[in-house]
């Protein structure tokens, strides 16, 4: 172990003497010289690899920037893709409830009207486009039905007064119920 302390110290006292020697060159002019110089060289070096890392340091953040942009012109594109996608289906979607809406809209009264007294008879509607106004017949349960409930609706007899008579008519098609109803000019108006 003591061998190992002297051997320490012994490196320590080299050490020192060539510090010494060093700052003894330093006093020298050539030796201040040469460490300005080396200084010199050590700042140029420094400032040139902070100019270096600082320009490496932009062409990076311009890279990056430059991928940033792309992918946001990406999301852009995608995202007005998705836009179109969704405004063409939104149009395709008010046609059809448009078109749901014209089907499933109530056909107004008189039409309704014109048709059922059609589909008892087509004579009817031409009568009273000749003038005739008042009709009487036996009408069939369903047409019956249908031309009641159509009578009730019109409950002011804008366009129609129903009165049905008490007895059955029996008929090669079925029974029949006696009916006579007056019709108004404004039905074919």
């Amino acid at each position: 172990m003591n061998d190992t302390k002297e051997e320490s110290n012994a490196e320590t006292a080299g050490e020192t003497d060539q510090n010494k020697k060093m700052l003894e060159w330093l006093k020298t002019p050539s030796g201040a010289y040469n460490l300005t110089l080396i200084i010199a060289i050590i700042v140029w070096l420094v400032g040139g690899a902070a100019i270096y890392a600082g320009f490496h340091l932009n062409k990076v953040r311009l890279i990056d920037s430059q991928r940033k942009t792309r992918e946001a012109e990406e999301d852009k594109a995608r995202i007005k893709a998705d836009l179109d996608l969704a405004t063409r289906k939104l149009e395709e979607a008010k046609a059809k409830l448009a078109e749901i809406e014209e089907k499933t809209k109530p056909v107004p009264l008189k039409q309704r009207l014109v048709i059922c007294l059609e589909g008892i008879d087509r004579r009817i509607i031409a009568s009273l486009r000749a003038g005739t106004t008042r009709f009487q017949g036996n009408l069939l349960p369903y047409q019956l039905a249908d031309l009641q409930k159509l009578a009730a609706e019109d409950a002011n007899g804008e366009f129609i007064r129903l009165k049905t008579g008490s007895g059955i008519v029996f008929m090669d098609s079925g029974t029949a119920t006696p009916v006579e109803f007056e019709l108004r000019a404004a039905l074919i108006q």
